[in-house]
């Protein structure tokens, strides 16, 4: 206790010399710490158990979004939010009340994230601690006990299903610098000149300029001694647009920023330069012909379409590289019901070859900034209250490890250091910084050659080039068509190229959908290195991540269609110029 005492007042005292940094009183947090010891001691039911371990963080958010169309704001908001989250455990490391599912609780995890007083005020956060640790202490009693009669209906044993949740070990204390998000006037300013710049080509039909800021300041603490006071903050700026083909049909193209708000924010001049760069790209998007062809060949991803296609392939919607322990489930109606259910087959392949022996995958997660980018994805502690260190997930195509959280898959892991808050109303596994280093790697024009070479024997006279994806339903805010299917992406940007560097620009590609197995055959990758900051869906979540990857891919063999012509079109109902 005096360890934990001084350790208290240390990081009291690295809080307080850092004014301006933190927008949490340092009261706040030896309030967090004080309540949380008095529930572990008092909360008790005549005849149970009382808990074993508690956390909490509150967290303040400020949401800033602004919306427009030919320079004109359409929509704005600068929303600031403060919430507390507890997690309470009965029982002991060995058996809890987690990881069982239940009508109340899909993910299996005891954690709640509700609103509190805006005001520094400890009583208010006190009170606001102790009825939701109450509620959850009633609720873990009756859901441990229900656990331990469904594991002896089954005839389950402790030493069968490994350990509930991993000790953290030792005390970590962390205090990160706060990323505060640009002003309102700024974000405004640089919403109507985006927009103003692509609004201006008339064969634009529509576009959009979409700013969404968030600012999350965490200040996290537990029953171990476990304390951190860390940011998760950034800004995603998206381009939509569309316009009418020759034949009167729509076409549309999307791009999408992603960045750490504390970072340098670009100068209008930049924003001018990236919409013109989009604005052309769409024109030529809307000149290029529709694929009727049926294509089973290689296909190059380049550009943005790199960072996606190893997010998606490596931790989407198909066999994520995210050890999960497999819930107890209550009944079979609860088991269809979790989203995760048919994962877990990758962990079964620790020691094999599930991508290209070419790559080498690593989780680093600490790093911050790679070739003078910042990264968004970086985090220097879990959620959990493990520091983050490096791990090699996949060597030379071999699975070596997964990422994981303290609740291990299997008997002896260590303490995962991966879990994060994607977002604050739902707690997930999710990469933070994933770096995908090359055994070997190609020069541009080599990989063209063995591309073409490649096709030839395929019976094409060009290969598919991809260098931008999107999710279905992009568009929907402007033309009211919707099209969802999880994990799909959609080709942007693709180009017939032929083996003397001609390229042909086409459209109407079907959606593609990505696995490790996408990866399993790769033809080569070519160098540098670049960062991709970017936002993807998995269950319908979006994830931001940081991606350090190489600038082309080239995927031995893939099956391109073009989507269906059904005869409809937009002509009669929008004018063309």
């Amino acid at each position: 206790m005096k360890k934990l005492t001084a350790l208290l007042s240390l990081l009291t005292v690295l809080i307080l010399s850092a004014s301006g940094e933190s927008s949490y009183d340092p009261l706040l947090h030896r309030v967090l710490r004080e309540e949380l010891f008095y529930q572990k001691n008092h909360l008790s039911l005549e005849g149970r158990p009382g808990p074993f371990y508690l956390s909490a963080a509150l967290t303040d958010i400020r949401f800033r979004r602004v919306i427009a169309v030919r320079g004109a704001i359409i929509q704005k908001r600068d929303v600031p939010y403060r919430g507390i989250m507890g997690r309470l455990m009965v029982g002991d490391y060995e058996l809890n009340n987690e990881n069982f599912l239940t009508y109340n609780n899909m993910f299996g995890e005891i954690g709640r994230f509700t609103g509190t007083v805006q005001e520094n005020d400890p009583l208010a956060i006190q009170r606001s601690l102790w009825l939701m640790a109450d509620t959850l202490y009633k609720e873990a009693v009756v859901r441990l006990e229900d656990k331990k009669s469904i594991m002896k209906e089954c005839g389950m044993t402790v030493d069968e299903t490994g350990p509930d949740f991993i000790p953290a070990g030792e005390i970590h204390y962390s205090r990160t610098r706060r990323q505060a998000l640009p002003s309102m006037a700024l974000l405004e300013e640089t919403a109507k000149v985006i927009s103003k710049e692509v609004g201006s080509e008339k064969r634009i039909k529509d576009s959009q300029t979409d700013i969404y800021g968030w600012e999350t300041l965490i200040s996290y603490v537990n029953t171990e001694g476990s304390m951190q006071v860390f940011p998760l903050s950034g800004i995603t700026v998206t381009l939509t647009g569309y316009g009418l083909t020759q034949e009167g049909e729509q076409e549309g193209m999307r791009f999408r920023a992603v960045f750490p708000a504390g970072g340098e924010f670009p100068s209008r001049a930049e924003w001018i330069k990236q919409a013109r760069e989009f604005r052309n790209a769409l024109l030529r998007q809307i000149d290029a012909s529709p694929y009727d062809d049926y294509y089973e060949g290689p296909v190059l991803f380049s550009g943005e379409a790199v960072g996606q296609l190893f997010a998606s392939a490596l931790f989407g919607e198909k066999d994520p590289l995210i050890d999960r322990k497999q819930p107890l489930y209550y009944d079979r109606r609860i088991a269809d019901a979790d989203p995760d259910r048919n994962t877990g087959l990758m962990s079964r392949r620790r020691g094999r070859l599930v991508v290209s022996p070419l790559l080498t995958v690593k989780a680093v997660s600490g790093k911050e900034a790679w070739d003078g980018i910042p990264l968004v994805g970086y985090f220097p502690c879990s959620a959990e209250g493990v520091p983050v260190k490096e791990k090699t997930l996949i060597s030379r195509g071999i699975l070596k490890e997964m990422l994981s959280s303290r609740t291990p898959a299997r008997k002896g892991d260590e303490a995962g250091w991966h879990k994060r808050w994607v977002n604050p109303w739902r707690i997930d596994d999710a990469p933070g910084v994933v770096a995908v280093f090359p055994e070997q790697s190609l020069t541009k024009e080599a990989l063209h050659e063995k591309l073409s070479r490649e096709a030839e024997k395929n019976g094409y006279d060009y290969y598919i080039s991809i260098s931008s994806l999107s999710e279905p339903g992009f568009l929907d805010s402007l033309t009211d068509q919707s099209w969802e299917e999880p994990g799909a992406l959609l080709p942007r940007c693709v180009e017939k190229v032929y083996p003397d560097g001609r390229r042909e620009p086409i459209r109407n590609i079907e959606a593609l959908f990505f696995s490790p197995r996408t990866l399993k055959h790769l033809l080569g990758v070519a160098a540098p290195l670049k960062a991709r900051n970017l936002v993807y869906k998995r269950n319908q979540t979006d994830i931001y991540a940081s991606f350090i990857v190489p600038s082309a891919v080239a995927v031995e063999e893939m099956a391109i269609t073009g989507k269906p012509q059904d005869g409809f079109s937009y002509e009669e109902y929008l004018h063309v110029d």
